[in-house]
């Protein structure tokens, strides 16, 4: 019982002689009465306890404890088994300096550890997740991995570049970043990372590399937009305002009705040039407004060429924003701000967090 902590739920021990011999403990105080976990009534006595187990026998009394759980899972109890697997990897991956040559028994535990950390992730443990996934990682440590589990090694890594970017371990992240870019086989393989990246660019004050980065991997998807880094604040000042002028007109002549009704986008290339230049808009609210209004715009003509989507409403918000500079545009500001509203309640599950972003923006209107 000390491998696991404080307590254990009752129905994780299947053993009927380990459960005969925690209930003998409760009768000596050892452990709380308590109708469904064993659990010990004082941490002094799970400390004294975890002692008696030798140095030298931790790592493998873990593994052994917690191959034990996720090899005989109890049959028709779905509920129990994924709390057993939860339990049983957490155990596994305190065993690590033990050494697993078995690639099949590698693989098994790699894909409890994503499945576990996605649970974490689901319930804003992102700390536990991040270990989780790395803990992933570890048991595939050789390159060889990439070509026989390719699947799980994206995963996982996106999956660890993203729970470092939300526990801001920078390190942590550039690493995970490098391994997807460094091995992923397409460029839409690497969005995760690239997007991961942009964000973490923009959160902590580079925003020049991160709009340079995002307008690098748009090319390569197929939009030609020039280096906006690299234009004079003149230069940038009259395409910004070319930009929202042929914007405003395009939006008056296609209406609220027809934008409204238009199809979503499906062109996954357009797709991910649309979610990439959301994450940079969104952190240039203040910072670089001339580039959020040139991005902004070019995201609008994107989404009536080919279609909407929920970084279509962010854009139009943006739009509104930049043009609110001439106050007789308010009027005008505050309907397109509405407009992104309607159009983001038309979206089957939309992102929480931009539901957030959206609305704080239109009230800035």
């Amino acid at each position: 019982l000390s491998c696991f902590g404080q307590a254990i739920p009752k129905y994780a021990i299947l053993n009927q002689n380990t459960a005969n011999g925690l209930d003998l403990a409760i009768t000596y105080g050892l452990l709380e009465n308590d109708d469904e976990l064993y659990k010990f009534a004082h941490s002094t006595i799970e400390t004294a306890a975890y002692g008696l187990i030798a140095d030298t026998c931790k790592t493998q009394f873990h593994f052994e404890l917690g191959c034990s759980m996720v090899n005989n899972p109890p049959t028709g109890e779905e509920g129990i088994t994924s709390i057993l697997n939860s339990f049983g990897i957490d155990q596994i991956n305190r065993s690590r300096p033990l050494t697993v040559n078995d690639q099949g028994l590698c693989r098994k535990f790699a894909q409890l550890n994503l499945w576990s950390g996605r649970r974490s992730m689901d319930s804003a443990g992102f700390e536990t997740a991040l270990e989780r996934f790395e803990h992933g990682l570890s048991f595939l440590n050789d390159d060889s991995y990439w070509e026989t589990d390719y699947e799980l090694m994206l995963n996982l890594t996106d999956s660890a570049s993203l729970a470092s970017y939300i526990t801001t371990k920078s390190d942590a992240l550039e690493h995970h970043v490098n391994q997807t870019l460094t091995h992923a086989k397409t460029i839409l393989d690497m969005f995760n990372a690239y997007s991961v990246h942009v964000r973490s660019l923009c959160t902590r004050g580079f925003e020049s590399d991160a709009i340079s980065l995002v307008l690098s991997v748009v090319r390569v998807l197929g939009e030609d937009f020039e280096d906006l880094n690299s234009l004079s604040s003149s230069t940038l000042n009259r395409l910004a305002k070319d930009e929202l002028l042929s914007t405003r007109e395009l939006l008056e002549a296609t209406g609220k009705d027809q934008l409204l009704q238009f199809e979503i986008m499906t062109d996954v290339n357009k797709l991910w040039v649309m979610k990439l230049m959301s994450y940079v808009i969104m952190e240039m609210f203040r910072s670089r407004p001339l580039l959020m209004a040139v991005l902004s715009c070019k995201m609008i003509k994107l989404s009536i060429h080919y279609g909407v989507c929920e970084a279509t409403c962010i854009a139009l918000i943006m739009y509104s924003v930049s043009m609110m500079d001439d106050p007789d545009n308010v009027d005008h500001c505050h309907y397109w701000g509405k407009v992104a509203q309607a159009l983001f309640s038309t979206f089957d599950n939309p992102d929480s967090t931009m539901i957030h972003r959206i609305e704080q923006y239109f009230h800035s209107l």
